[in-house]
């Protein structure tokens, strides 16, 4: 038996014809196609360094800030004051490793002569003290260097050999670094200030007077 297609064989030749030809690129569309896909892969490389690079830049910032954190929080400190002596009016200069790792090769400068308790001589000058003159090789930790800069009303009123202003200058190491810090040191705050006293002590001295006034009244009493 034979069947006859007739036009549908037809139309059906012609859509796989129509197909084929939609299907079929030229050259110069293939060259468009790769030069586009070549340009994504382009862009996406970018997109994806930039953003290595964003993580990396991150990433270091990071670590320079726990790098800083923890070099703040182990190196020394060597920090220089002024202060009156508990209970008395003798000022006292200090000069403290408040840090947490040694200072090493420490060299403090006084920019000026300052003699102590306004007595001028050759061994009174605090420039000249070992301390100021040559170089510490190491303050440890919480170590503290105490001075005494005299009475206070000697210190106060006499600026020609205790001067109110004057600064010391702190060069020091620690782990390859090398710092340099200057403190300056103002007297004139304590200009009629009170010895400031310790209540413990200021009862003891009360316990003490009124002892003395009962082994007095003891005293005086008959037998």
């Amino acid at each position: 038996m034979a069947y006859d297609l007739g036009g549908f064989g037809a139309a059906g030749y012609n859509l796989r014809s129509k197909t084929s030809k939609a299907l079929v690129l030229t050259p110069d569309q293939i060259n468009l196609l790769t030069a586009c896909f070549t340009g994504l892969a382009a862009l996406t490389s970018v997109a994806v360094v930039w953003a290595t690079f964003r993580v990396t830049k991150a990433t270091e910032a990071s670590v320079e800030v726990l790098k800083a954190q923890h070099r703040a929080a182990t190196r020394p400190y060597v920090e220089i004051s002024v202060y009156p002596r508990t209970g008395t009016t003798m000022l006292m200069l200090a000069v403290k490793n408040t840090g947490s790792s040694a200072a090493e090769n420490v060299r403090l400068i006084v920019d000026r002569d300052f003699f102590y308790n306004a007595e001028e001589g050759p061994n009174t000058n605090i420039r000249t003290f070992p301390a100021f003159k040559d170089v510490i090789a190491s303050l440890g930790p919480r170590a503290e260097l105490k001075f005494n800069l005299g009475i206070g009303a000697r210190v106060l009123n006499n600026p020609t050999l205790c001067p109110k202003k004057f600064a010391i200058a702190a060069n020091y190491s620690f782990a390859g670094e090398h710092v340099s810090e200057t403190t300056p040191i103002d007297l004139a705050p304590f200009v009629r200030t009170v010895a400031h006293e310790e209540p413990i002590v200021e009862q003891m001295r009360r316990i003490a007077d009124n002892s003395g006034k009962i082994f007095d009244l003891m005293n005086e009493s008959p037998i």
